[in-house]
């Protein structure tokens, strides 16, 4: 009890990839341990190993690579789309599939970071971009917002102009008539008192 016999499987079932979960270990070797970090990288992504599930079903998972479960999340994780890659291919049931060592894996990661860091500058001039057209339209509505006050004000001022107008124009021609009738009354006045 507590030591292992040869042949036994040694490792954590929720990360072990299928060769090493089999026995198969003349081939198990360095992409085994890539399949490890694939898995790391699966829970980091998603929160869950490639192999969940009741205990009873880990080893069967693990044997024969039973990753559509892994892959489904890593789908829907929402992580860029390489990244996802990166881990599918690092999880690759056959050990040829996958990056020869961690020294290959790491070149990979690199290029995937780069990506992402060219991604991360086109989504922040993006943003910068998108930040600029929108101060832009704000400032357009501004100014919309004050033409149409001042054409309020405007419409307001004229109507007010146009009223003081048309009383001005009123009182004037009232005046005019008032003159015009005093001026006949005055005449009428001179006319009878010539008569007289």
């Amino acid at each position: 009890v507590g030591y292992t016999t040869a042949g036994e499987v040694f490792g954590t079932l929720a990360y072990m990839p299928p060769e090493q979960d089999r026995g198969e270990m003349e081939l198990v070797d360095r992409r085994g341990d890539v399949f490890a970090l694939g898995a790391i990288l699966c829970q980091i992504l998603t929160s869950q190993p490639p192999y969940f599930g009741p205990p009873e079903t880990l080893r069967e998972q693990a044997r024969e690579g039973k990753l559509f479960g892994a892959y489904l999340l890593l789908d829907r994780c929402g992580a860029e789309q390489s990244i996802i890659l990166l881990a599918k291919h690092c999880l690759a049931v056959d050990p040829e599939a996958r990056p020869a060592d961690a020294g290959v894996l790491a070149g990979m990661v690199t290029e995937c970071l780069e990506g992402l860091q060219d991604r991360t500058k086109e989504i922040e001039v993006t943003r910068v971009k998108m930040e600029a057209r929108l101060s832009e339209a704000e400032a357009r509505e501004r100014l919309a917002r004050q033409a149409r006050r001042l054409a309020r004000m405007l419409a307001v001022a004229g109507v007010m102009v146009a009223a003081m107008l048309a009383t001005g124009l009123g009182w004037y021609a009232n005046d005019r008539i008032a003159r015009n009738q005093a001026e006949d009354h005055r005449r009428v006045l001179a006319i009878q008192q010539i008569d007289e």
